[in-house]
């Protein structure tokens, strides 16, 4: 869970970063289709940069992947406590994120609804290639995909097909893709305000490409303008479709006077190299950082008494002997799974600990720090105790634990490898 929320983090930097670059260089050049291709393919860039793995195993040594688990509380009266109580604060982040992924999957949605009600309930009429949607409501003229939605009575008849041809271009060129690609990315990203100026600045390269087509082909400036200024003020219907905005409409008429860049400029495409060689290098060292078994092992030495005092979540191994374990790391692709799931490890533990009588009669409680290997056919082997509190709590950590069943056996770079877990089992007396 921790590795999806760092990946989440990691694409969020690299499309601010990446969104930097065309806001510094790019969004005032009159290279639309470059421009266009540059914020689409950063994008996937974005996507991708993060997901690359640049860790190798130099040694070829056997790997032992070290993974920290959930404090579980056994209570001296053997109430249950629910495996919700565990929650840490990435849990807390996940369940923020999924919340506003479900809250801008539902707009999504709807806003598709919307266009959909709209073609059934309206009068089509069939062209070759696209489909003409009259529209009833004073809607501004907008398209989507092959669908062209234009409200015939408040068009002047020499300017409907000025707006006509606009449309098409955004149905040709197929802008619509782009748009959906930004609307998943913003259920995605939803916190993330690189997104929607990705989506800002995507929407009005559509606009400048319509515009300087219909210029191309010989319509006339003044008259055209005209055109958009009369249809610009109508209903904006929603985000996903391209619209007759008034809000850039200035900049569209500034574009369309604009001197053309120089095709020098195109040089300035060079600058998205070192860029994407800093993505690249940043994040293949904090992926080889966190796979350093050196670095991990003196810090845990470093650390290690420190840490127990201040946090029972974030204990470390004493480092194993190097012929028997092997290396160790803290992150592996394809974690070990216990079967029905991580709420029903800890149903077992808490269901089959029992507090041994002579703790409480001795008020005896505090936290037992245990680790395990789950190995390379799901056994659970070397269960070992780092932090102990007493004999008897000691040993029935160890029961529990040594006989738990088999796990799902976690793999790293496609091979089954060896995960070692830690485990803090506190035991809890009665407040009485």
């Amino acid at each position: 869970m921790n590795s999806f929320l760092l990946y989440i983090a990691q694409v969020a930097v690299s499309l601010i970063v990446l969104y930097l670059v065309y806001w510094l260089f790019f969004r005032k050049d009159t290279f639309y289709k470059l421009n266009r291709f540059f914020l689409i393919t950063s994008i996937i860039i974005a996507l991708l940069i993060p997901a690359f793995n640049f860790s190798f195993d130099a040694q070829q040594q056997e790997n032992v992947f070290v993974v920290v688990l959930d404090t579980i509380t056994i209570s001296a009266n053997q109430s249950n406590q629910m495996f919700y109580e565990n929650l840490n604060i990435f849990q807390g982040i996940l369940i923020a994120y999924l919340t506003g992924v479900f809250i801008f999957s539902l707009r999504f949605l709807f806003e598709l609804y919307q266009i959909l009600i709209l073609i059934r309930k309206n009068r089509k009429t069939k062209r070759p290639g696209f489909t003409i949607v009259h529209l009833e409501k004073k809607y501004s003229p907008f398209s989507f995909f092959a669908y062209v939605f234009i409200n015939k009575e408040n068009s002047k008849a020499d300017e409907l097909h000025k707006i006509l041809d606009h449309e098409l271009v955004h149905v040709k060129q197929a802008h619509s893709l782009d748009l959906i690609l930004l609307e998943l990315l913003s259920i995605f990203q939803w916190f993330n305000p690189a997104v929607w100026l990705y989506r800002k600045s995507l929407k009005e390269t559509h606009e400048f490409l319509a515009d300087e087509e219909l210029i191309n082909q010989g319509y006339d400036i003044s008259a055209y303008q005209k055109a958009l200024l009369n249809h610009a003020l109508g209903i904006q219907l929603n985000d996903i479709t391209h619209n007759f905005n008034y809000s850039i409409l200035k900049r569209r008429i500034l574009m369309m006077t604009k001197q053309k860049t120089k095709t020098s400029g195109l040089l300035k495409y060079l600058a998205v190299l070192p860029v994407l060689a800093f993505l690249f290098a940043g994040f293949a060292c904090s992926n080889m950082a966190e796979e350093n078994p050196a670095e991990e092992l003196s810090k845990a030495e470093e650390t290690k008494e420190a840490t127990m005092q201040s946090t029972e979540n974030e204990v470390r191994p004493q480092s194993k002997p190097q012929e028997e374990k092997g290396e160790i790391y803290t992150v592996v692709e394809e974690m070990p799974g216990f079967k029905g799931g991580k709420e029903d490890l800890f149903k077992y533990l808490q269901e089959n600990i029992q507090y041994p009588e002579t703790a409480k009669k001795d008020s005896i409680q505090g936290t037992v720090f245990i680790s395990f290997v789950v190995g390379k056919k799901g056994e659970v082997e070397n269960v070992e105790i780092l932090r102990g509190v007493r004999k008897d709590l000691d040993q029935e950590s160890i029961r529990v634990v040594s006989e738990m069943p088999n796990w799902e056996p976690g793999k790293q770079n496609g091979k089954v490898v060896r995960v070692m877990y830690n485990l803090p089992i506190k035991y809890k007396l009665d407040a009485k």
